[in-house]
């Protein structure tokens, strides 16, 4: 069987784009991110988390 991916369809000044359903960004990320591939989708896991020093 054929699985449809939940989408929902976003517009903006440049037209219409699907953004996956359960996304909690929106169209002007998703066009940031095809226009600038450079960027990991996922945060690094050190960033942020305190340093221990001896």
């Amino acid at each position: 069987m054929l699985q449809t991916k939940a989408v929902r369809i976003e517009q903006d000044l440049l037209g219409e784009k699907e953004i996956p359903y359960d996304a909690y960004y929106g169209i002007q990320t998703m066009r940031a991110a095809e226009n600038f591939p450079m960027f990991p989708w996922h945060f690094p896991r050190g960033v942020g988390l305190p340093r221990h020093r001896n």
